[in-house]
């Protein structure tokens, strides 16, 4: 599952993706479909850019922000801080994630009720693994700012990237 993430004219909104297809490895090009309805959806159609985050697992608290609400009625980013920008402007998400990708699209297909972006992946941070240099436990995910070693409790400074 993917947090997938735009933004427009100073505007930031998100929605979940459940399946995104590499259609060139070589070329890095991916595929995905999502809703014409969704306010993403038309956003990307305008800004030609999102990002995808890679969720964990634990994405209880990503589903109900970004999922079962649209952003058409509230921000998805109001309050919400598991957040950093990418170089395209695009925020990714943090909290119980394992990575991202920025995408800048290349096409769009028009199914009707849904839209295919096809994209080039233009930056990417997957799989991110800090170990504690205290105890050697590996987290794998960004690490907030409050961020606790669950083996001893050492801060997030006590983390380096593997």
């Amino acid at each position: 599952m993917y947090v997938l993430t735009t933004s427009l004219n100073g505007r930031d909104n998100g929605c979940i993706v459940r399946d995104v297809m590499v259609i060139d490895s070589d070329q890095k090009k991916i595929c995905l479909c999502i809703k014409k309805s969704y306010l993403s959806c038309c956003m990307i159609n305008r800004s030609k850019k999102f990002n995808l985050s890679i969720t964990n697992g634990e994405n209880e608290d990503l589903v109900q922000r970004f999922g079962m609400v649209s952003g058409k009625a509230v921000d998805k980013f109001e309050g919400f801080r598991a957040f950093k920008r990418a170089d395209n402007g695009v925020p990714y998400i943090t909290k119980n994630t394992d990575g991202y990708m920025s995408v800048d699209v290349d096409q769009v297909i028009d199914l009707g009720t849904h839209a295919i972006f096809i994209g080039k992946v233009t930056d990417e941070d997957s799989f991110v693994v800090y170990k504690c240099k205290v105890c050697g436990h590996q987290h794998y995910g960004w690490l907030d700012d409050d961020f606790k070693c669950p083996v001893c409790s050492s801060g997030r400074d006590a983390f380096e990237r593997v």
